[in-house]
C-alpha cells in the first residue's frame, strides 16, 4: 500500500546508518469473516543501537525519546456527547438519533518526511528470519503520529461542522454527532464524502459508517428517548441522565 519499504532480510542492513524498533504482533478479536484480527504495533519507546549501551540509554535513543510533543491533544468523549445530545433536544424539541464515522488507518494516511525514515525502521522475525524495514508513513506506537494525527483530525472537524454545520465530535479517528431522526443517513453520507474528498476514497469505508435512534458509540451505548437519555456499558451497566 507504499506505506512501508519491501522487507529485507537483517543481514544486509547497515546498522550503523539506521535506527530499528521492535515490532510485535496484537490479536484485536474477530474479522467479520472469522479470522483473527491482528494489527502491528512498534515499539518507538526503544530503539537498537550499535554496540553495548544501557536499556536506559536504548529509550533515549528511540524515536518517543527523541520526540517532543508541542502541544496538548484534544479529545472528545461521551460526555461530551451528552451535552450536545440534551442541548440539540432543547433546540430542536426533539430526541436527537446519532451518526458515526472511524477513519481507516488514519495514523498511517500521514506521511513522513524523507530526511526522517532512516529512524523509522522496524524490525521482526518471520519463520526463524530476521527482517527489516522502513516506514514510509505515521506508525502504530510513536508519539509522534498522535499529534501528527491530530492536528489533521481537528482539521476535519473543524471543516465538517463550519462548512455541513453538523454537530461533529472527534475522539481520534472516530467522529460522532447528534442528528435529527430525519436527516440522520443523508448527515452521515455528507461526512463520508467530505473525508473521501479530503482523504481518499478509502479513507471510510461503508461498514464503519454507522447511524441509528440508538449507537455505541466509544464503548458506551447511548440511547436517547423521549424521556431523556440513557447510557450503558457493553456489560449492562445502565446511567440515565
Amino acid at each position: 500500500m507504499g506505506r512501508m519499504t519491501y522487507p529485507i532480510a537483517a543481514e544486509g542492513v547497515d546498522f550503523a546508518s539506521t535506527k530499528l524498533h521492535p515490532r510485535f504482533a496484537v490479536e484485536q478479536g474477530l474479522k467479520p469473516n472469522g479470522d483473527t484480527k491482528i494489527r502491528a504495533v512498534d515499539n518507538m519507546s526503544w530503539a537498537h543501537a550499535p554496540g553495548r549501551t544501557s536499556k536506559k540509554r536504548l529509550r533515549e535513543q528511540s524515536v518517543n525519546g527523541c520526540s517532543a510533543i508541542p502541544e496538548k491533544v484534544q479529545h472528545d468523549h461521551v460526555d461530551d456527547l451528552a451535552e450536545g445530545m440534551s442541548k440539540f433536544r432543547r433546540l430542536m424539541k426533539e430526541p436527537p438519533a446519532l451518526v458515526k464515522a472511524d477513519i481507516s488507518a488514519a495514523f498511517r494516511r500521514v506521511p513522513l518526511f524523507p530526511d526522517h525514515r532512516w529512524a523509522a525502521g522496524v524490525a521482526y522475525m518471520a519463520e526463524g528470519q530476521a527482517w527489516v524495514a522502513w516506514h514510509i508513513a505515521c506508525m502504530f506506537g510513536a508519539a509522534s503520529s498522535v499529534y501528527n494525527w491530530e492536528r489533521i483530525g481537528a482539521l476535519l472537524a473543524a471543516i465538517i461542522v463550519g462548512v455541513l454545520k453538523i454537530c461533529l465530535f472527534r475522539y481520534v479517528d472516530d467522529m460522532f454527532a447528534p442528528e435529527r431522526e430525519a436527516s440522520r443517513k443523508r448527515a452521515m453520507s455528507c461526512i463520508a464524502r467530505m473525508i473521501r474528498l479530503l482523504m481518499g476514497p478509502g479513507s471510510v469505508e461503508d461498514r464503519k459508517l454507522e447511524c441509528g435512534k440508538e449507537l455505541v458509540v466509544l464503548g458506551v451505548n447511548c440511547v436517547p428517548s423521549e424521556k431523556g437519555m440513557s447510557f450503558f456499558s457493553a456489560r449492562g451497566k445502565w446511567t440515565s441522565v
